[in-house]
Parts: structure tokens; sequence; C-alpha cells
């Protein structure tokens, strides 16, 4: 990306995919954006946006199909800088063909670029279905309803457009072009121990960060079995005092997670309800799906490991759920309990 550093402006498009570092790219960018200014790069902060630290209301305006209008006048307005500009959303990744060339005309009068980050399907899948319990994805209410998407999401990921990581790379590359389109093995980087806030502008975009921050003001906390399945549990209690679960109920579960350990033993016993799904991103649909990635877009690439394959690992992992409808059959009063902890969490949660 050292071309952005010579001739004319650029505006870079960081696309996502999401669960690829993305939020911490984002939070530590607008932690040092008066650093980044300092080196010619904007990361503009101009719409109060989801959690002040990426650009995702502008993804959600085109999706909306509103380009042209009102609505990304502000965003179309950043051209005239003097500086390059960075714009990041997940969300972007997610733009119809349209959607996604109207992106990349938001600033035509600059050079522009699109980056996009792939993960192997395996550790994908795994840290996709624990975002969705963390917003209350209804799917997960029910065990059976629940358990028969985890399965599809270990066996066949293109039904429920987890493995739509080509069509992404096309739109990306129909909009952007080839000079324009940069890929980043996102599996790559964190293999080999690097940061993902520093791999991007140092190796992507071009930026020294050594002065820089990298200690995530929003981090992005993994959370194992136990704590994803009372997340469950506590969603479904939600619903049933006529509330709607989401992030924020995820996170006071995890600010009071000892309080409702103690207060609920049985909690201990959810591992003995556990049924799994083993993924393999070097079998089946994920290795196919990978190979075609390398054979359609290796040049693409910064960090391909090469030999027909984007990432240097095969990477696997287990989908894991409990039958808490049993569990709940079992332990009667963990239902008694978990409604008066649900609507405690009504009442002292701060919602988003």
């Amino acid at each position: 990306m050292s071309r952005i550093r010579s001739g004319k402006r650029a505006t870079v498009f960081h696309l996502g995919m999401p669960k690829t570092g993305t939020t911490h790219i984002q939070s530590l960018s607008r932690a040092n954006e008066a650093k980044l200014l300092s080196e010619g790069v904007l990361y503009p902060n101009v719409r109060k946006e989801i959690g002040d630290f990426a650009h995702h209301s502008l993804s959600g305006d085109l999706a909306d199909k509103l380009a042209g209008g009102q609505s990304i006048g502000d965003y179309s307005a950043l051209e005239g800088r003097k500086e390059h500009i960075v714009l990041s959303s997940e969300g972007f990744s997610e733009l119809s063909n349209g959607g996604m060339k109207s992106l990349a005309g938001l600033h035509p009068a600059r050079d522009r670029f699109g980056v996009l980050y792939f993960r192997d399907l395996a550790g994908f899948a795994r840290s996709f279905t624990q975002e969705l319990v963390k917003h209350g994805w209804p799917e997960s209410f029910t065990t059976a309803v629940y358990a028969d998407h985890l399965r599809t999401f270990a066996f066949d990921p293109t039904k429920l457009h987890l493995g739509n990581q080509l069509p992404v790379a096309q739109r990306c590359v129909a909009a952007f072009g080839d000079r324009g389109s940069i890929f980043v093995a996102y599996n790559n980087v964190v293999d080999q121990g690097d940061d993902l806030f520093v791999h991007f502008w140092q190796q992507v975009i071009g930026i020294e960060t050594k002065s820089m921050s990298t200690v995530a003001p929003f981090p992005n906390r993994h959370v194992g079995f136990d704590v994803l399945e009372t997340n469950r549990l506590l969603n479904v209690a939600l619903v049933g005092v006529d509330d709607s679960p989401g992030p924020w109920a995820h996170r006071w579960l995890l600010d009071n997670l000892s309080e409702i350990r103690n207060e609920m033993p049985e909690l201990h016993r959810l591992a003995d309800y556990r049924e799994s799904a083993p993924v393999d991103a070097g079998e089946g649909i994920a290795l196919e799906t990978e190979r075609q990635l390398f054979k359609q877009y290796a040049g693409q690439f910064v960090n391909a490991a090469g030999a027909g394959r984007i990432f240097q690992r095969d990477h696997r992992t287990v989908l894991e759920w409990a039958d808490i409808e049993r569990f709940c059959k079992d332990h009667p009063v963990v239902v008694q309990k978990m409604q008066t902890l649900a609507r405690k969490c009504s009442k002292d949660a701060l919602r988003d």
C-alpha cells in the first residue's frame, strides 16, 4: 500500500470481513486518531456512530440504497481534505454489488482502495456463533433450532452464507479493481503473534505505529462454554419477562458472572448436557473455498501462504451447545432464579 504515499490523495476502505479483528483495529484507530493525523492520515469522526470508533452508519446508508442522498453528504464531503482517509466498517463487506460500487465511488477524485481480511471458516464459525448469542439471536433460544444451525455451520457453511468469501472478494474487485483490492489472511497475522492494529497500519497502510497505544479500549473477549450457555439461558429468561436480549445483556452477564455463579451453583452442571460438532478448515467446503480464493485472488493477498493455500496452518475447532430444555427440566429452580436474574438485568443494565 505504499502507493498511497505518493501521487494523489487516497481513501482506503477497510471492508471487514466480520470476526477478523475489526473492532480491535477500529477502536485503536480512534484512540490514536490524533497521532494518525500527524502522519497525514485522517480516521474521521464526522457522525455519532455505534461505539464511536467505526463508520457503520455509512454502510447502513448504502445498504438502504441512500447513496447520493443527503444521508452520506457528510462522508462524501471528506473528499476535499488534504490528508489520506481511512474508513472502516465490517458492514461494508456485506454490501451488494451496487452498494460496494457506490462505496468505491464516494470520493471519485481520489485513489480508492478496498481492504478485506479473510479468516479460516473453522475459527470464523466459532466466533460468529458466539457473537450471535451475545446479540440475542432468536434462533439460539431453542436448543433444537440452535443445534441444527450449528451443525449447518460446521458441515455446510455456504448454506447459511458463512462461506461467502468468494462473492465478497468478487464484489470488492468489481468495485475497486485489481489494483485497488488488497486482501489479508487474518490467521497468518494472528498465528505469527502480530498485533492486528499494528499490522494493518504498518504492513497494509504504511504508517509507523511505534508511538501509538496498542492497549485496546474495547476488547472483544472470547467466552467459554459455561458463559455462552449461561448467556443463552439469560436470553431465554429475558424474553420470558417481556424483554429483548442483546449485547447489553451479555456485558451485564460478564460484569456479574461471579455473583451469578454463586447464586446458581447448578450452572456448574451445564457441562453434563453438552453436545458438539467438530469443524475442520482443512476439509470439505471450507478447504474448497480456501483453494478457490487462492486460485482466483492470490495476487491480491499481502500474506497468502502459497502452494495453493491462503492460510499457513489448518485450523480446527468444536462448536458446542447444551440441551438447555433438558437442563431446566432437571433443575427447575434454575428457571425461577433465571427469571429473577432477568428482571434484575433489565433494571440494572445500561442499554446501547
